[in-house]
């Protein structure tokens, strides 16, 4: 009988040990796999708080029109998705006006809505920025959150990939949000999933010259989250963004660099990516500034060429966006933008 009992506590124990060693998320089996390729675009979901919102910048857009230009100029073809919609200005691309992000959201008011929102726009990215409200390292319902996200996985058969910000601090520096960003980061590296991953957006920001206030950023502190958004999503190996559009532009100055004015030059670089000479070629830039000038090629050959805009440090912080175009000789007319302050 002791020998008995003496097996059954072994089996309990090598039970208990196999279940400690299973992953808390195990990777998302092949056929769930985000597929994203050239036949749609893909869906991003930009939730989060006040920040995800723009709140302190100058046409309360924030981040997100900066990362969608980034995306687009690299070839990729995004579309931004969720219940709400920019309202303010009227050159914002329709791709590109819609969030799911609220003043004050909390991490647990995500985990609350999260699988319906996930449910309504079916995203394959998500980027998500929140903090606990009140401020406390406490990750209970970052956690209730991840297993929400999971649920929606295992329902709707498709996966989505993460991108969790460890949130922007201060100023003053506030202890307890680097100590949650830290939480967080270590929850995270719980989970056995390659396309869960953190950014670091807390250490973008100069907390002394890119902030409108105590806790948001002005349009330069945007313009490097925006950066550093981009950063990750365009260099993620697990994520492999579809190069999908036949022209790509780069900027030669950074958005962060052209709002605070620090330079008076403006490069574009664009690249025909097809095999086939684009005729018509324009660049325009929306709304029209008489304080540039553009050059525009009839002709734009297979590889990299430059058109350059020339600009006078910048006044006021009003978006511009430039467009190029050309037709295709069987696609016919391809276009893509960029942005510019």
């Amino acid at each position: 009988q002791s020998i008995s009992g003496l097996l059954l506590l072994a089996l309990a124990w090598t039970m208990w040990q196999l279940a400690a060693r299973q992953p808390l998320f195990p990777q998302p089996p092949a056929a769930l796999a985000a597929e994203l390729s050239c036949a749609k675009p893909v869906r991003l979901l930009n939730v989060g708080d006040d920040v995800v919102v723009g709140t302190g910048s100058q046409q309360m857009i924030g981040y997100r029109q900066m990362l969608f230009h980034l995306l687009r100029g690299a070839g990729h073809d995004v579309l931004f998705v969720g219940e709400f919609q920019d309202s303010s200005g009227d050159n914002f691309p329709a791709a590109a006006v819609s969030h799911q992000a609220a003043l004050n959201l909390s991490t647990g008011e995500v985990a609350d809505g999260l699988f319906s929102w996930l449910t309504a726009h079916a995203p394959d990215v998500g980027l998500l920025h929140v903090k606990n409200n009140p401020n406390s390292p406490n990750t209970d319902d970052f956690s209730r959150l991840l297993s929400e996200l999971e649920r929606y996985e295992e329902s709707s058969q498709s996966a989505v990939s993460l991108y969790g910000a460890s949130v922007i601090n201060e100023r003053p520096v506030n202890a307890n949000i680097t100590q949650f960003n830290e939480a967080i980061a270590a929850r995270l590296a719980q989970v056995n999933r390659n396309d869960w991953q953190m950014v670091n957006l807390e250490a973008s920001l100069n907390y002394q010259s890119d902030m409108s206030s105590s806790s948001l950023p002005n349009d330069v502190g945007y313009a490097r989250l925006a950066e550093a958004w981009a950063s990750k999503l365009l260099n993620d190996d697990t994520l492999s963004l579809p190069h999908c559009l036949p022209l790509t532009l780069r900027q030669t100055t950074t958005p962060s660099e052209i709002i605070s004015g620090q330079s008076v030059s403006h490069h574009f670089d664009f690249t025909n990516l097809t095999s086939s000479i684009l005729t018509n070629v324009t660049l325009t830039v929306q709304p029209e500034s008489t304080a540039c000038q553009y050059r525009t090629l009839a002709e734009l050959s297979s590889g990299p060429q430059q058109l350059i805009s020339l600009e006078t440090a910048p006044t006021d912080n009003q978006l511009y966006f430039a467009t190029i175009e050309g037709t295709h000789p069987v696609s016919g007319t391809v276009s893509n933008s960029s942005m510019r302050f």
